[in-house]
């Protein structure tokens, strides 16, 4: 089955906090991808990552961006078709 992420779940692996919301979402989806499940970032759901992680945890433009391209880099993932998950610790 294919999944897509919501922006909610973005940041919570993409920031491992808050806990423990984060570790059981990185755990969930992590067993559903061992099941063979693929995990879906639509293109539309980055924008609202983006603002999230400088409005609710205060990181930078710069970290925001360098973290996802280095996510993306480190995964291989594309964010219209992400198949991998960023593990903890977190990106940022």
């Amino acid at each position: 089955m294919k999944y897509a992420l919501d922006t909610s779940v973005l940041v919570r692996i993409l920031a491992n906090k808050p806990q423990p919301l984060a570790g059981d979402v990185i755990a969930s989806v992590a067993r559903r991808m061992a099941d063979g499940d693929i995990m879906v970032v639509p293109d539309i759901i980055l924008p609202g990552a983006y603002y999230a992680m400088q409005h609710h945890y205060g990181v930078d433009k710069g970290t925001i961006i360098n973290s996802l391209v280095l996510h993306e880099t480190r995964t291989g993932c594309a964010w219209c078709a992400c198949t991998e998950v960023c593990p903890p610790p977190n990106c940022f």
